[in-house]
């Protein structure tokens, strides 16, 4: 049928199908090299040049710039964490300390480099930080979204059944 003719979308979908395809289900029974073994034929396994597979069926990375909007990021420091934090304490009497507790960004624990002053604190411990602002630019976002084992998949046979293209995971 010519697309133009169609007056329904499943038609229009089975009009630009190749005539030898058709939309199968397929269970991958190994991820490396990726094998998909088709439904309701146990001796037809597609792998390798016959399997096209998308990206979003892959494991990728992708650039991306990510900023904190409406919401709040908290941050868990560990026991020991180099950094350090400002402070000003008052006493009873009404006298002031400032300083900074926790160990400087350069330096070691003794000598510290820059223009940080080391304020020993009474005791280290593990705290949250509640952050205000995030940003992070030009990051590198790793998406683990690879066909597994067990997983059916939706192919599109094509090329007299020669060739398939996974589509999207079958939820069955």
């Amino acid at each position: 049928m010519n697309p133009d003719e169609a007056t329904s979308l499943k038609q229009l979908f089975l009009s630009i199908l190749p005539k030898d395809g058709g939309i199968v289900v397929g269970t991958v029974t190994k991820e490396s090299p990726l094998t998909i073994q088709i439904e309701n034929d146990e001796k037809l396994e597609i792998s390798g040049s016959a399997l096209l597979v998308p990206r979003n069926l892959t494991d990728y990375q992708v650039k991306v710039d990510i900023a904190l909007a409406d919401g709040k990021i908290d941050s868990n420091t560990h026991v020991g964490g180099a950094h350090g934090h400002k402070f000003q304490l008052f006493d009873s009497r009404g006298g002031g300390v400032t300083g900074l507790v926790g160990c400087p960004f350069e330096g070691d624990k003794d000598k510290p480099v820059g223009d940080y002053h080391k304020v020993e604190s009474s005791k280290e411990s593990a705290h949250i930080h509640s952050l205000k602002t995030f940003s992070i630019e030009s990051g590198l976002l790793t998406v683990y979204n690879a066909l597994k084992t067990g997983e059916s998949v939706y192919l599109l046979r094509f090329n007299d059944g020669k060739s398939y293209y996974a589509l999207e995971r079958a939820i069955v």
